[in-house]
C-alpha cells in the first residue's frame, strides 16, 4: 500500500464530509459525537474493566440494515473521541472507498481496513496541516528551536497537542511520525 496516496484519498473524503456536515473548524474534537449520531444510532455504555473502547455493527431493523456504534464511556474522553471517529470511518466505508480510488482489485483485508480507518480517524481529528501548524506554534510559544528536542519538551508538546485536538497520547505520538515531524 502506498501511504501517501491513501492519505490523499482520505483527505478528499474528509473534504466531502466537512462540506456535507458543514464543519468549518479544523479540530473536530468532541463534535464527532453529533456527527456520528447524525449517521447512525450511538449507544453509550460504561464498562470499567473492558479493553474494548467501542465497536460498530449492522443490524436489520424493520427490514432496513442500520448502523449501530457502541462507545465505552468508562474510557477517557480522548479515547472515546478517537473511537467515534474510527467507527465513523467504518460506517462511511472509507477503507473500501480508498481501496477503489487506488485501483486495487480485491477487497481490503481486515488488517488493511483497520489501518486505513485509523488513518482516516487521525486525519479527521488531526488534519496534517493543522497538526503541523499547531505543533510548530507550540514550539515557538515554548521557545524550543527546531532540531533535537529534549525529552521533557517533547512530552510537553505532545500534551499540548492532546489538548488542542482532544485525542490520546498514542494518537499524537503516531501522528508525529505520520506527518514527518
Amino acid at each position: 500500500m502506498e501511504r501517501e496516496k491513501i492519505i490523499e484519498s482520505i483527505q478528499k473524503i474528509i473534504l466531502d464530509i466537512k462540506e456535507e456536515c458543514i464543519i468549518q473548524n479544523m479540530a473536530i474534537r468532541d463534535n464527532i459525537f453529533s456527527i456520528l449520531e447524525s449517521k447512525c444510532t450511538v449507544i453509550y455504555y460504561p464498562l470499567e474493566n473492558e479493553k474494548n473502547r467501542g465497536f460498530h455493527i449492522k443490524k436489520i431493523v424493520e427490514n432496513n440494515l442500520e448502523d449501530f456504534v457502541y462507545i465505552n464511556t468508562a474510557k477517557p474522553i480522548a479515547e472515546q473521541i478517537f473511537t467515534a471517529a474510527h467507527e465513523f470511518g467504518h460506517i462511511l466505508e472509507v477503507a473500501e472507498k480508498v481501496w477503489n480510488s487506488l485501483g486495487y482489485e480485491k477487497k481490503p483485508t481486515e488488517e488493511d481496513e483497520e489501518y486505513i480507518t485509523n488513518l482516516f480517524a487521525a486525519e479527521l481529528l488531526m488534519p496534517t496541516e493543522a497538526f503541523k501548524n499547531s505543533f510548530f506554534a507550540h514550539m515557538n510559544e515554548l521557545g524550543i528551536k527546531f532540531g533535537k528536542i529534549k525529552f521533557d519538551d517533547l512530552i510537553q508538546l505532545i500534551v499540548m497537542q492532546m489538548s488542542d485536538f482532544m485525542v490520546p497520547y498514542e494518537s499524537v505520538r503516531k501522528r508525529l511520525e505520520e506527518t514527518g515531524i
